[in-house]
């Protein structure tokens, strides 16, 4: 995106399954990582750094399968800091546990926002519509407050350790290759995202710039 003022960045690997029997404690984790405006990351990001009007992460679930993403819009001239910063802050969640504060916002935000699920028939439409897709009992949320009050510290950590795994994110950043490349590839030259990575140059369709260019002059 040739002049773009902003840069779009995601960082990405695969996740756990909806039908996880940590869901619960892993959704917690998730929440305090980068769920809400008082997340880690946002306040990171927004708050801290002035970078992004707004940053966050979670667990995208399909059927079989789940994603983990750490995503922000930042201006352009932080686009490299952005994404170091994202970075630390998974390696931080997968491996040193949350305070007692984070854990009792979080718990109580979901417990919280429950009833919003039902609060329409649109809404408990999609709430059975979503347990009917992953399988789950249709009484889930019978117990879903209690499950997420009775979640530990000791549980946040263990599921970060579990599911967050820095070295095998992939990052994707949209954004002014002239300008915010060569600091991306800096980051990688040197390790700062961890050894062994290398960076590929995408155009506008998203196949490589190298493949597209051979495939021109064929």
């Amino acid at each position: 995106m040739p002049g773009a003022p902003q840069s779009y960045v995601l960082l990405a690997h695969p996740g756990p399954v909806r039908q996880a029997p940590d869901f619960v404690p892993t959704n917690v984790m998730a929440g305090i990582l980068g769920g809400d405006f008082s997340s880690r990351i946002n306040m990171n990001l927004r708050e801290d750094k002035g970078w992004a009007y707004g940053a966050g992460a979670g667990i995208r679930y399909s059927r079989g399968t789940g994603l983990f993403r750490a995503v922000a819009s930042v201006r352009a001239d932080a686009t490299k800091d952005a994404v170091l910063e994202l970075y630390r802050e998974v390696q931080k969640m997968a491996s040193s546990p949350v305070t007692d504060a984070e854990l009792q916002r979080e718990k109580s935000g979901e417990a919280l926002a429950l009833p919003a699920q039902f609060a329409t028939g649109q809404d408990i439409l999609a709430t059975y519509r979503d347990l009917i897709f992953f399988g789950l009992p249709m009484d889930y949320y019978a117990t879903f407050a209690q499950k997420v009050g009775a979640v530990t510290a000791a549980q946040v950590a263990a599921a970060g350790k579990e599911h967050l795994h820095p070295d095998q994110l992939h990052v994707l950043v949209v954004g002014d290759a002239k300008t915010q490349l060569p600091g991306l590839r800096e980051a990688v030259a040197t390790g700062a995202l961890g050894a062994g990575g290398t960076v590929v140059e995408l155009d506008a369709d998203g196949q490589p710039k190298a493949a597209s260019a051979a495939r021109a002059a064929g």
